[in-house]
């Protein structure tokens, strides 16, 4: 049953499945979406590197575009081994000749986790957190929240798109399913240090969620020789990068590609 006041109605939103955009060259991304998100939540990102001619693969994190509930029997290693997994079906292509591992908010974290399975030819970071606005209040309230309720409705400050948020988002979640999202930043950061493929990292400047020192702690804790902090702006301060705001993205994107295809 739908928690808070949302409708039968209201969860249909929230499904949705993986998807493949086939492309007409030999580069390939797979974009991984956020926590508590769906596949939906990156579309307009898919669409504009397919129009550019690049394969791109959108998994569903398991848990995700189904029911807030689904979350519950969900863990931080499931969420890992789905990003792997898309990473390992899209390298079977024999037209995919570079292959870039991406992702959107914990969708970054995971992006780099899967980097570590296996040899690809790039990561990038969208909104990723290594820390969040007041990381550690949010760490107690999600471990003290979770003794004394179950499920938490979703807030946003004013002045964020909550028309895309609303849509591409469930509204409310299981708190045991924050702390799994927390394991995965954890893991992360252990991660950082193995890193040292070519590595772009977006953020925007005035974010809602993520800490302004997450993108130099990524920045200076990975060891790439090939690794660029590109900063965007938003005219909603949102997490995730809006349909029409992506100009600066693709021309960074572009270049990441360039270069490494000139091998960096």
């Amino acid at each position: 049953m739908p928690k808070f006041d949302f409708t039968e109605e209201d969860i249909a939103k929230w499904h949705d499945e993986a998807y493949l955009l086939e492309g007409t060259n030999n580069v390939g991304f797979v974009l991984v979406h956020g926590w508590s998100a769906m596949p939906r939540q990156v579309r307009h990102i898919a669409e504009l590197l397919n129009e550019q001619g690049y394969w791109v693969k959108v998994p569903r994190l398991k848990g995700h575009g189904t029911y807030p509930e689904d979350l519950e029997n969900a863990k931080a290693a499931d969420w890992v081994r789905d990003s792997s997994e898309a990473v390992e079906e899209l390298k079977k292509k024999e037209e995919i000749k570079y292959l870039i591992v991406a992702g959107v908010s914990l969708g970054g974290n995971l992006a780099l986790l899967a980097t570590l399975k296996t040899q690809v030819d790039g990561l990038i970071l969208i909104g990723t957190p290594a820390y969040l606005k007041k990381h550690f209040l949010c760490w107690w309230i999600v471990q003290i929240g979770s003794m004394l309720k179950k499920y938490v409705k979703k807030k946003y400050p004013k002045g964020v798109a909550l028309n895309m948020m609303e849509t591409s988002s469930y509204q409310y979640f299981p708190i045991a399913s924050a702390q799994e999202a927390f394991t995965v930043i954890r893991k992360f950061i252990r991660g950082l240090s193995k890193t040292t493929i070519p590595t772009l990292i977006f953020q925007i400047s005035g974010d809602y969620m993520i800490g302004k020192r997450s993108p130099w702690i990524i920045y200076k804790s990975i060891k790439s020789k090939y690794k660029k902090i590109n900063w965007m702006t938003s005219t909603k301060n949102s997490h995730v990068p809006l349909e029409g705001e992506l100009d600066d993205f693709l021309v960074a994107t572009s270049l990441f590609i360039a270069d490494i295809k000139n091998k960096v």
